[in-house]
């Protein structure tokens, strides 16, 4: 379950980058199908390098604040019950 969670989020990342970039994706489409030959050729990969480096990039990101938000959360939680005192008396059966 925890590996589909993670594949899901994943994904999710991808598709966030992927619609972040869909402008500029559009707009290479366009000068694409108006260049030709050799040149052709660079535009569209120079392109797909420039979209594969924006996805990695805002997985990356993404990934590192998704797990430092969970390292503060969990630290908080310990803290709190850490400091939650408990004494026999205070349990009731």
């Amino acid at each position: 379950m925890n590996k589909n969670v993670r594949s899901r989020q994943v994904l999710k990342n991808i598709v966030r980058s992927v619609s972040g970039v869909s402008f500029p994706i559009a707009g290479s489409v366009v000068v694409i199908y108006t260049l030709s030959g050799e040149t052709r050729k660079v535009a569209v990969i120079a392109t797909l390098f420039a979209v594969l480096g924006h996805i990695v990039h805002s997985t990356m990101a993404l990934n590192d604040r998704d797990s430092r938000v969970s390292v503060a959360n969990n630290s908080a939680a310990t803290r709190e019950l850490n400091a939650v005192e408990v004494d026999a008396s205070d349990i009731v059966i």
